[in-house]
């Protein structure tokens, strides 16, 4: 287990087979590709470096609304984002992930690998690729007027829903 006050990592990449937790407040620089395994992870603080993050053999990050990954507050900005093999990646309420690309679930593990959206939170990719083990799951806050049609509708004019149900674009 790994606390971090501060941290700075020089190199290409980071294969990460500790748990992880950076407090509010605090910083950690990181290569630009970080990969997880068997991790535990809490991230409050701000991260810095990190490009490509892969998660891999049931790990599961949570990142917290203070957290920063060399965007703004509460934004996470990735060239790359893959979780697989029973993986799971919370994003805490009011974030937003940008990326790319966006790979979640493979066909070459049944481990179901999941996207977990807490609340309000938006993710913009330039590919999304969801595979058979794929999960994309959300805790609504409940239905609010002039924010989607409610239970499992939206529509592109609307901005989508608030149940935790299917989202704007998604079928």
């Amino acid at each position: 287990q790994v606390t971090i006050s501060s941290v700075q990592y020089i190199g290409r990449e980071l294969q990460l087979a500790a748990n992880l937790f950076v407090a509010a407040g605090a910083s950690c620089t990181l290569p630009r590709n970080l990969i997880v395994s068997s991790v535990q992870a809490s991230i409050n603080g701000t991260i810095y470096g990190v490009q490509r993050l892969i998660m891999y053999n049931r790990s599961n990050v949570a990142i917290g609304k203070a957290c920063i990954f060399g965007a703004g507050p509460n934004e996470i900005s990735l060239k790359m984002l893959s979780i697989d093999d029973g993986s799971t990646l919370w994003l805490g309420r009011d974030s937003q992930l940008e990326a790319e690309n966006i790979t979640i679930g493979s066909p070459s593990s049944p481990q179901v690998a999941t996207l977990m959206l807490d609340g309000t939170n938006t993710v913009r990719a330039n590919l999304t690729n969801i595979g058979h083990a794929g999960l994309i799951a959300g805790s609504g806050r409940g239905w609010i007027a002039g924010r989607g049609q409610g239970l499992m509708q939206a529509s592109q004019e609307s901005g989508g829903g608030s149940h935790g149900g299917i989202g704007q674009g998604q079928a």
